[in-house]
């Protein structure tokens, strides 16, 4: 068995968080409903007995006289009678006939259960208690066994020495219902579950879950670890959102690869593969090609995935005439070609960048990769290509990738973050290399996490031209609402529908924010409330609410308004009488024309 790894048991934790809560939230549910709907109440009542002095059954019990004092030879024997004393109390022959004098419905198996009997602190007091549902019954029943015990022990011993000294009392209060401690219970317990679930499972799984697992068992360089995005539908990220986290992490890659090569200024050619389907290589073969032509390189991308091959599917071409019917010289229909290799090439609308498609499916897709025009084809592609990356077939279940790994000049082995398995990614590595292939490092795909992003997102997102995340907006969008709310705390009282309407009138602007003039500012929030209150109290509102220099300022603002608004119906007045002018002289020349 592996040894435990703290720090992955620590991160499993984190990740596994959800199923914690829902674990712990399903405990208490299940220790509410029982501990309020599943527990009985119970109740408990308790009668004390004292051993004191020894008297003859034949002498009077009524009264002790003054003269009357213990002894130490009565202590003694009351010490010595306190065990015996305490199994009598629950004997089958007191439990039957305190049954029988209170005539109730229990059985003697029952009744037995229910009677507990110790000594006090190493005293001569006995405590007997009664448990039952009924308060009432348990109460009777410890006075009764104590009666009738009192009875048995002068009937049996010819002597008197038990003393009631506490009663039994109903108790309303059942002593058995905790519900706190019942939920807090199964709280615990959840949380016991939980912890077992995590250690269990991170002992029994044996996916990767970072970049020092590969490394430690690979021994080779993970050149990149890519962040798992929501937004899976967007396969060409680096090209739809060249900003984003992601196609920056692609560009990492890039150079990552371009400084694995650094020795072999020669490299050109890469697969990309992976253990099995599913795990993302097409979906980084695709956006490495993107970088590289990006980077100004002449990069064609080839799908030589003949089985499930996607990179038609990603960049929108038909997959009728591909790698498949260029090295098998048949088309879709399986009529012989001999089409030249450019017929194969497709454009895409990325500049320095075509790829070729997986095209049919044929019936020998190894027997293909095999033939010597695959040879032939990666010498053609170099002669105009400066980059050349193969999407290859998964290496575990077929041979497609092993026998191209030898034909190029290196490999990438893909691995997907909580799906492929350690001894997969080994034996995957350990058969490249078997045939020849330069495996120079791994990807690893879909990891999950939320750290360190935040410093790309801020760098890539504030940009001159580009607005700010959307926490910075809403934090933007508060300050406004509430310096709005201080500056209309801070006028005069006005009518509560008007304030109202103001309020509603503060709209949250999504663009970024302006440097506004203070004045401006202030004048956008109080010019409303001023129109509106001048219509309702006229001269008086301003006398009273406003000061001095608002009124100027308002006043001289509604001087030039009212001046503005007549030199435009002025100007109104000239383009009326210019047309009718106009209208006069047209109908002139008509009538002369008539004429």
């Amino acid at each position: 068995m592996e040894e435990i790894d703290l720090k992955e048991i620590v991160q499993a934790f984190w990740e596994k968080r959800f199923q914690i809560i829902i674990i712990v939230s399903v405990a208490i549910i299940i220790g509410c409903i029982y501990t309020l709907n599943y527990v009985t109440p119970m109740y408990k009542s308790s009668t004390t007995l004292l051993l004191g002095i020894i008297n003859s059954s034949e002498e009077t019990q009524t009264v002790v006289s003054d003269k009357q004092r213990i002894t130490q030879s009565d202590i003694s024997i009351n010490a010595s009678l306190v065990s015996t004393y305490s199994e009598l109390i629950k004997s089958e022959s007191l439990i039957k006939e305190v049954k029988n004098n209170l005539n109730i419905n229990i059985s003697e198996a029952e009744l037995r259960r229910s009677v507990s009997v110790k000594r006090v602190d190493d005293t001569e007091i006995i405590e007997i208690t009664v448990t039952n549902v009924n308060p009432g019954i348990a109460c009777e029943v410890a006075n009764e066994i104590a009666k009738v015990f009192g009875d048995k022990i002068e009937e049996i011993y010819k002597i008197s020495n038990v003393f009631i000294i506490d009663k039994a009392i109903p108790n309303n209060s059942p002593y058995n219902i905790n519900h706190f401690k019942d939920i807090m219970l199964f709280t615990i317990i959840g949380i016991i579950i939980s912890v077992l679930y995590i250690v269990i499972y991170n002992l029994l799984d044996t996916t990767i879950k970072s970049s020092t697992d590969i490394e430690n068992l690979t021994n080779l360089k993970n050149l990149i670890s890519i962040p798992y995005t929501k937004n899976d539908k967007i396969d060409l990220i680096t090209y739809e959102d060249s900003k984003a986290v992601v196609s920056e992490i692609f560009r990492t890659l890039r150079t990552n690869v371009q400084f694995s090569s650094i020795n072999d200024k020669k490299t050109k050619t890469f697969l990309i593969t992976s253990c099995f389907q599913s795990e993302g290589k097409s979906y980084i073969s695709s956006n490495l090609a993107i970088t590289f032509a990006q980077a100004g390189k002449k990069v064609i991308l080839v799908d030589s995935d003949m089985r499930r091959g996607r990179q038609a599917k990603i960049f929108n071409f038909p997959n009728e005439l591909g790698l498949s019917n260029y090295i098998s010289n048949l088309d879709s229909n399986g009529i012989e070609i001999n089409y030249d290799i450019s017929n194969f090439i497709k454009e895409t609308e990325i500049t320095n960048l075509n790829i070729i498609t997986s095209g049919n499916v044929p019936p020998n897709p190894s027997e293909l990769l095999a033939s010597p025009k695959v040879s032939e084809l990666i010498y053609e592609l170099k002669e105009y290509y400066d980059i050349i990356i193969f999407d290859g077939a998964p290496v575990l279940p077929i041979t497609d990738s092993l026998i191209l790994t030898r034909l190029l000049d290196s490999t990438i082995l893909v691995a997907r973050y909580n799906k492929t398995k350690k001894d997969d990614i080994v034996k995957a590595k350990s058969n490249l290399e078997n045939v020849g292939g330069n495996v120079i490092g791994t990807c690893l795909n879909a990891i999950n996490t939320n750290s360190n992003s935040g410093d790309l997102n801020y760098y890539y997102y504030y940009g001159e031209d580009d607005d700010k995340p959307k926490k910075d907006i809403i934090n933007q969008n508060v300050k406004i609402v509430k310096r709005s709310v201080k500056k209309l705390m801070k006028l005069p009282k006005i009518n509560r529908k008007n304030k109202i309407r103001i309020i509603k009138e503060v709209q949250i602007k999504t663009e970024k924010p302006k440097v506004k003039d203070v004045k401006r500012e202030k004048n956008e929030i109080i010019e409303p409330v001023i129109r509106e209150n001048r219509e309702i109290n006229n001269n008086s509102f301003k006398n009273e609410f406003l000061s001095d220099d608002i009124v100027n300022s308002k006043e001289k603002l509604r001087i030039e308004e009212e001046a503005r608004q007549e030199e435009l119906r002025k100007q109104e007045e000239i383009r009326i009488e210019k047309e009718r002018q106009e209208k006069l002289r047209i109908e002139e020349e008509r009538r002369q024309e008539e004429l």
